[in-house]
């Protein structure tokens, strides 16, 4: 049942994440949508505010420890807790593997697999400290299996997206997370 949990989306300003902000807000969760850019992020707010007045923003990039530090605590204050975390951002730019410039390929590391991996853990320990279980959902993509031109950054950080999920499920599961 998802009436009443408290639930974090980061990257919910647009696409998916908004998408999925709609779909527990319908359900009667009570939601923090996380987004990089401010203009963006209070017009999915107003949007989603004509459904439930149960939602709320913060501006953060998942990218920077500052902006994980402050999605995690600005939205857990705001819900009040913390029941479901799900790592929506993400980021994807196109290179051919030989041109990709290292700023593209730690950007899109930080974005899509550094991001979840500390939201994740910082989600997990307020999780097992509430003792009442949680979800934790990493959206990922087709990449995470299938190779793409020009699109190497961003398959490597799925992969292994991939891999921290499994791991992350296997050593949670006690925790009813």
């Amino acid at each position: 049942n998802i009436a009443g949990k408290r639930v974090l989306i980061t990257g919910a300003s647009i696409g998916i994440g908004l998408a999925l902000a709609h779909a527990f807000l319908a359900k009667g969760a009570k939601v923090v949508i996380t987004g990089r850019r401010a203009d963006i992020l209070v017009e999915a707010k107003e949007d989603l505010r004509q459904s439930s007045p149960s939602v709320w923003s913060v501006v953060a990039d998942v990218a920077t420890a500052d902006g994980r530090a402050a999605t995690l605590k600005q939205g857990i204050d705001a819900l009040g807790g913390l029941d479901i975390l799900v790592n929506n951002a993400g980021i994807e730019t196109r290179y051919p593997f030989v041109e990709t410039p290292n700023d593209v390929w730690q950007r899109e590391i930080a974005v899509n697999l550094t991001g979840p991996f500390l939201c994740g853990k910082a989600a997990a320990k307020r999780m097992i400290g509430q003792a009442r279980g949680g979800r934790i959902v990493n959206v990922s993509s087709i990449h995470e299996d299938v190779a793409a031109p020009t699109n190497a950054p961003y398959c490597a950080a799925k992969g292994g997206l991939r891999m921290l999920m499994r791991t992350m499920a296997v050593e949670l599961a006690p925790h009813e997370i």
